[in-house]
């Protein structure tokens, strides 16, 4: 492929064909009888379906016809060129769990890093057909009724807040205790939501959202998302958000701050 072929290459056009590839290969298992496997053995329950690796196979596959110089880090396939310019990071069903109860809170996430920078995003729920997308400057909603701009809200202060936090927390009594500082300071705090959260957050629905136990797949497509509806995200343990294993999501950059700040005294 020469520089005038990678030139031509749609990005935003091939991130929604992705998307679209993805949600093909998906919905037929939804809501169905599914077989669940357990990636981590005995140590453990990380689920996997037949939805989630035809999904990551499908968008692979697609790749490799319109894109075989981009690289790609996949959740259940691997990385594969992972130091080109153009990075392709997809998590197929992020929300397994979700998925597998026929709660409708997961979703596909597509990102695509630029020398190591998401520069896009999207969010992708076939079953609701709502589809939240980014480059970091603006972002979108496309649905059934058509396509509007995302603006996170106004947040006027902490206590007025409506925070999402990751269920992962429970599992590790120093974070949870942490997190439980918040409770009586913001007006609701919920667990769960997997990675529905954020595009809500996003659209303007909810303050924050506080995750933990994050690989990269789970966090570069919503970083151009947020950015561009006037979002902001912090890495929960002070390093940028694709090194850390945790994040702080929140509709403005000062309420991310404040919001670190709390989480981090001891």
């Amino acid at each position: 492929m020469n520089d005038k072929q990678i030139a031509e290459i749609d990005l935003l056009t091939l991130m929604h064909q992705l998307a679209d590839a993805s949600g093909q290969a998906i919905m037929p298992h939804y809501r169905t009888a599914l077989v669940v496997d357990n990636k981590m053995g005995d140590a453990g329950f990380d689920p996997v379906t037949h939805a989630d690796r035809a999904a990551e196979l499908v968008m692979r596959q697609l790749l490799a016809q319109i894109a075989p110089h981009h690289g790609i880090i996949g959740e259940e396939f691997g990385r594969k060129r992972d130091d080109a310019k153009f990075v392709w990071v997809l998590d197929p069903i992020d929300g397994t769990r979700a998925f597998m109860s026929a709660m409708p809170t997961w979703g596909t996430l597509i990102a695509l890093l630029e020398d190591g920078q998401a520069v896009l995003g999207a969010v992708d729920q076939p079953f609701l057909k709502e589809r939240f997308f980014g480059n970091g400057e603006q972002s979108w909603m496309r649905s059934a009724s058509g396509q509007s701009l995302l603006r996170t809200r106004e947040t006027a202060n902490l206590e007025s807040a409506i925070v999402w936090v990751s269920s992962t927390f429970t599992a590790n009594p120093v974070a949870l205790a942490r997190v439980e500082r918040l409770r009586d300071r913001v007006k609701l705090l919920r667990y769960g939501s997997d990675c529905y959260a954020y595009p809500m957050l996003a659209a303007g629905h909810i303050d924050a959202v506080i995750d933990t136990g994050l690989e990269i797949y789970d966090i570069a497509a919503h970083l151009p998302v947020i950015a561009g509806a006037g979002g902001s995200v912090l890495g929960l343990d002070g390093e940028p958000p694709l090194k850390s294993s945790g994040i702080i999501a929140a509709s403005k950059g000062w309420f991310a701050d404040q919001l670190q700040e709390i989480l981090a005294a001891s």
